[in-house]
This record gives structure tokens, C-alpha cells and sequence, in this order.
């Protein structure tokens, strides 16, 4: 549909609950193309036809307030088209990421377990460590040994899991004592919780 034809449904379209009546003049060129005017065709052009139409003024306050609902609308669906393109950008910036960290962690947990084998050796030898509690501790460092997650699942959990997101850029971004000293921090904090609990 030509530019000159939506205006007129435009204008029409908007005139219809006014109710004041306005000049619309609809004339066509020696070219061919159709126009609508508020004023009549120029004397200077070579007019085919030409023709006088009247509709329905709207009001400015009107034509103001559709305005602002029209640019309200407008707005809203930019927004939720950024909002779409944020996200989209934000899901493409976290799955570049999940490579990198992903990587780096894996290679770093068996450098923390063994700090950690370290740490019990050293509880064992003075005496802060039960040889039981020693041989407990040390089944779960084995079995974290055994269980490294796989990379593919280590790239699913950062995409999707927030804490695991968390977890991994702590062993991927720190140094294996660093991550063992958060590690047990959290568990002293996780102890200390459930003793006030109690």
C-alpha cells in the first residue's frame, strides 16, 4: 500500500470519533501518484484528477493522548525487544565464560584435594585429627578424586545453576589454597549455624 494511501486510513481512522468536520483534498498527479492534502492541489502542477473530501476533525488534546498511548506502546515493545536482547546477550557472555572457568576449575580440584590430603596429614601428625576422623576425611577427598565432574557437566551447571556458577568460578579463579580456605570457611560457617540452632 502506497505511503499517500495509509496516511488517508490514518488520518480517517483517527478523524472518525471527532466531531468536527475538516477539509481533506485526494488529487492525482500527471504521474500517476494519488495525494491527500489539507489544501488544494497547487495550480502550477498538471492535476488529473481532484477531489474533496470531508472528515471528521480530531481535537489536538485528542491526537496528543492517542500520541502518548502510541508512544507508550512503542516503548513497551522496545523494551521487551531489549529485554530479549539482553538476556540473549547475557545467556551468549555465560556460555563463552563456562569454557574458560570450566576448564581451569577442573584442573584445579585435584590441586585442592590435595592441599587438602596435606591439611589432614598435618591434623593426623598433631594429633588435632583422630586417626578415625583422619580416615573419614580422607574417604571424601578419595571419592571427590573419583568424582571430578565431567566437562560437558561442569559447562551445563555454569549455564544453568547459579551456586554451581559460583562454585566453579571460585576454583577456577583462585589458587588451590585460596579454594580450600573458602571451602573450609563455609563449613565452619555451616557448623557454627546449626550450633545456634540447636
Amino acid at each position: 500500500m502506497p505511503t499517500n494511501k495509509k496516511l488517508f486510513l490514518i488520518l480517517l481512522i483517527l478523524s472518525l470519533s471527532a466531531p468536527a468536520l475538516a477539509k481533506v483534498y485526494k488529487w492525482t498527479d500527471a504521474s500517476g501518484t494519488t495525494h491527500y492534502t489539507a489544501t488544494p492541489p497547487p495550480t502550477k502542477i498538471k492535476v488529473k484528477s481532484s477531489q474533496e473530501l470531508k472528515i471528521h476533525k480530531t481535537p489536538k488534546s485528542s491526537l496528543t493522548h492517542r500520541g502518548n498511548a502510541v508512544a507508550q506502546y512503542q516503548k513497551k515493545s522496545m523494551t521487551g525487544k531489549n529485554d530479549n536482547q539482553n538476556r540473549q546477550s547475557q545467556e551468549e557472555s555465560i556460555a563463552e565464560k563456562a569454557h574458560d572457568k570450566c576448564q581451569k576449575a577442573i584442573s584445579n580440584i585435584p590441586k585442592v584435594l590435595d592441599e587438602t590430603e596435606k591439611l589432614l596429614r598435618m591434623g593426623r601428625r598433631t594429633g588435632r585429627l583422630s586417626d578415625a576422623d583422619y580416615e573419614k576425611k580422607l574417604k571424601v577427598v578419595r571419592k571427590g578424586r573419583r568424582t571430578i565432574p565431567t566437562y560437558s557437566k561442569c559447562i551445563d551447571e555454569y549455564k544453568h545453576n547459579n551456586k554451581e556458577r559460583g562454585r566453579i568460578n571460585q576454583f577456577a579463579d583462585n589458587d588451590a589454597q585460596s579454594v580450600l580456605g573458602m571451602i573450609m570457611l563455609e563449613g565452619a560457617l555451616k557448623h557454627a549455624r546449626k550450633s545456634i540452632q540447636k
